[in-house]
């Protein structure tokens, strides 16, 4: 969010933050609800058909969150028909379950908050979302849920680059790439990696993020 205002700052615009379900940012761009989606949205060759993306301005990993008692950390453990995993209607985490726990019982969510809740009720075994989103859901509700794919304990279940998307057409084209050499200039004058720290409570990775971008 604070990206965001320096975002719409630099650009002198009144800045609008909308809430909305996971599965609707696509369509809420293509019917201009809004103008640029900068949640954590993973780059897929099947979104780019709907979306433009810029370059990527964060690299996060994909985890299996559980309870904080439980003692199913494995992807072996998970990956059983007496399992559920969590995931949200239209992310990534769908194709992720897919691959990863195909014998497991698949729960799909419209928010995050209820997939945690899932989990926490004991109606999911695990959620599968991005680690920035479930550390910091770890950080507001301590000692409920664990991240056994953290890249510390184990590796995470897949990493990926996410970046903003603007609508096809109509001149976006062009905000894309201002945005690309804006993204630049925050990650090389350090507001980024400040504003990261601020909101995430960790360090951004900017050498896999500057690898991901190109070294842009």
């Amino acid at each position: 969010i604070d990206l965001a205002r320096k975002m719409a700052a630099d650009l002198d615009v009144k800045i609008e933050f909308i809430d909305n379900d996971w599965d609707g940012l696509i369509p809420g761009l293509q019917s201009n609800k809004f103008d640029i989606v900068l949640a954590q949205m993973s780059i897929s060759a099947k979104r780019q058909l709907a979306v433009d993306f810029t370059k990527p301005w964060e690299v996060i990993g994909l985890s299996a969150i559980v309870k904080a008692d439980s003692d199913c950390v494995t992807i072996e453990c998970l990956n059983s028909p007496d399992k559920t995993i969590s995931t949200i209607l239209g992310s990534t985490s769908q194709p992720a379950k897919a691959r990863l726990f195909p014998n497991a019982k698949e729960t799909a969510n419209k928010g995050r908050n209820d997939a945690f809740l899932e989990v926490l009720s004991g109606r999911s075994d695990a959620f599968i979302t991005d680690n920035v989103s479930a550390s910091s859901y770890m950080s507001e509700h301590p000692g409920t849920v664990k991240n056994p794919f953290d890249g510390i304990g184990q590796a995470y279940l897949e990493t990926e680059p996410a970046a903003p998307a603007v609508a096809k057409g109509n001149g976006n084209s062009d905000f894309a790439i201002w945005i690309d050499f804006w993204l630049a200039e925050q990650i090389n004058n350090g507001t980024y990696q400040t504003i990261y720290l601020n909101n995430i409570g960790v360090a951004a990775a900017v050498d896999e993020l500057m690898l991901q971008r190109g070294q842009y």
